[in-house]
């Protein structure tokens, strides 16, 4: 496993979303298993996620392990049960699903860690990979990767529709979007967030969105209702629009940022990096990903954010580029935040960890859920020094000391 992820299967959440365990009470699941019950090792694993889950729900069994690639060739609900691998560089749940497949959808009380979540094999027609609509589910220590969307009808399709529910500790990277050269069409963001949604401590970079002739496409995350977005690095994704794109008539909308959309309601954005998200010096330009690596904005659009009119969005502690940041937010900054490695030509490698010089270092407000808390790399503390730092990394220090108030009178 990429040591930035570590190992950690997030004890706190397992306690949370999953009931008491008992010890070997695991279903397998390897695509060369002899698919014979009660599929309890890599020999006698069962062959598809749908007989792994059905098997573990009948019997009352609460976690089903990935072992090695595994295709899921169609749409499966997936409720009560912990699905895990040990690391996404040796497991990998493929959506080999077909014409707009919705892939997967995670219902209650579902943990989703240690794997790579890909798409293949669908024509490039996918509507969602995955959805996510209760409290009570998360993804932790994944990789979520290509993912391609193509919308065929008016309006816009997310890759990622989560109205509820946590993602964490992930790297979401490698993903496409087009809207089809569609009437009406756009791209609404790879990954929409929206009702109680949160992302915490999640990279999101190397993702791309296209259009072909009806312009626009907007951020690669869309986020609304009462949605959080906090310590998280949406970097180095790219927006290419036709020339329609840059016009608001007729079928064609105008593109618009290439970062995050606030698309309504009052979402939280906190002690995020958001930068370098581009559009293309000129609509034709560019392969993705871009060869001459310019950093050039429309003047007229924001590049990293864009807040619809009507949403009302608290944007808080953010580090975003000179000019870019946001009307009505609060505590944010624009200094470099001195990343180790983030323009590596291959985005799963991009390293995003601070330099003890950095603006961002201490300097994001503080939210309750720190306080038990790892970084990206889930094994530094969250909150360490004397405050909390801005982006997915803490820079490692001594714990602070313990402020203890008395009086007088009490000495």
């Amino acid at each position: 496993m990429n040591e930035r992820f570590g190992k950690s299967v997030f004890a706190a959440l397992v306690a949370l979303w999953l009931l008491p365990l008992s010890a070997g009470d695991v279903v397998y699941l390897k695509a060369d298993g002899s698919n014979t019950e009660p599929y309890d090792s890599e020999a006698t694993a069962a062959t598809s996620l749908g007989t792994a889950v059905a098997y573990a729900n009948a019997n009352g069994i609460r976690k089903v392990k990935v072992v090695g690639r595994v295709d899921q060739p169609t749409k499966i609900t997936i409720s009560n049960v912990e699905i895990f691998g040990d690391g996404w560089d040796s497991a990998n749940l493929n959506l080999s699903a077909g014409y707009l497949s919705p892939g997967y959808v995670l219902g209650e009380n579902v943990l989703v860690h240690g794997l790579k979540l890909t798409a293949s094999g669908h024509g490039g027609y996918l509507r969602a990979l995955y959805s996510m609509s209760s409290d009570s589910c998360a993804i932790s220590n994944c990789w979520i990767t290509g993912l391609w969307v193509k919308t065929i009808s008016g309006g816009a399709e997310p890759a990622g529709n989560v109205t509820a529910g946590l993602i964490t500790h992930t790297l979401i990277s490698g993903c496409y979007s087009s809207n089809g050269g569609k009437e009406n069409s756009h791209g609404l963001g790879l990954i929409s967030l929206s009702g109680t949604a949160r992302m915490r401590n999640s990279v999101f970079t190397g993702n791309y969105q296209a259009s072909n002739t009806r312009g626009p496409l907007d951020g690669v995350i869309a986020v609304s209702g009462s949605a959080e977005i906090e310590n998280c690095v949406v970097y180095g994704n790219y927006v290419k629009a036709t020339e329609k794109g840059d016009s608001d008539t007729g079928g064609s909308k105008l593109r618009r940022s290439g970062g995050i959309v606030v698309t309504g309601g009052s979402p939280a954005i906190r002690n995020c990096v958001v930068r370098n998200n581009k559009y293309p010096a000129t609509p034709s330009d560019g392969l993705y990903p871009t060869e001459t690596g310019e950093d050039i904005y429309n003047p007229t659009l924001e590049g990293d954010f864009f807040i619809v009119s009507g949403a009302t969005p608290v944007i808080e502690n953010c580090n975003v580029p000179e000019g870019q940041v946001p009307a009505g937010a609060a505590g944010c900054q624009t200094g470099d935040p001195l990343f180790a490695d983030p323009d590596n030509a291959t985005a799963a490698s991009r390293d995003f960890h601070i330099s003890a010089a950095s603006p961002c270092v201490d300097a994001g407000k503080f939210s309750d859920w720190h306080n038990a808390a790892t970084d990206y790399s889930a094994a530094a503390a969250r909150y360490q020094g004397e405050g909390v730092d801005i982006g997915v990394y803490e820079v490692e220090k001594s714990p602070t000391p313990v402020k203890v108030s008395m009086s007088i009178s009490s000495v």
